[in-house]
């Protein structure tokens, strides 16, 4: 064999292993509490679990949570100034994207969007636990579309 058909196999062999790698992708699936830059917060728990997550308005005003899965309202609470909340989530689904998403708004006629990581603490004891053994409740947020069963 000579040298040039020796590196042009050398070449094939590495293209065809570059391919090869390209082609095996999986996915992550994150769980956890995370403030974003952008101000939300993302939340969901380890299938088929729930966890809790304390939110205090440490604002001088009232604020609205609305929470969020895939972009659809799943509801809202309001948290008067120095308020805390405890509200359990869970998984929202099998899929990576099946993660809920915490909005913060004034209150008010003109409400605005607000930054999370200005007024609100956020306090995560991510221990996942079967969601029954939990003391903290879903409540008017709704993060509980895995254990409901909705799909998107």
């Amino acid at each position: 064999m000579t040298a040039t058909a020796r590196c042009a196999r050398t070449l094939l062999v590495i293209a065809a292993a570059l391919v090869a790698a390209r082609c095996a992708r999986y996915e992550e699936i994150w769980s956890g509490v995370r403030v974003e830059r952008d101000g939300t917060i993302r939340l969901v728990a380890d299938e088929p679990f729930c966890a809790c997550v304390d939110l205090v308005n440490r604002s001088g005003a009232p604020v609205e949570l609305r929470s969020r899965l895939h972009g659809v309202g799943g509801g809202r609470i309001r948290l008067r100034s120095g308020e805390r909340q405890r509200v359990k989530f869970d998984w929202a689904g099998s899929a990576c994207e099946d993660v809920y998403t915490l909005e913060v708004f004034s209150v008010g006629r003109k409400a605005a969007k607000l930054d999370a990581r200005s007024v609100l603490s956020v306090y995560a004891n991510l221990l996942y636990r079967p969601c029954e053994q939990l003391s903290c409740e879903f409540g008017p947020l709704s993060m509980n579309a895995g254990t409901l069963g909705l799909r998107r």
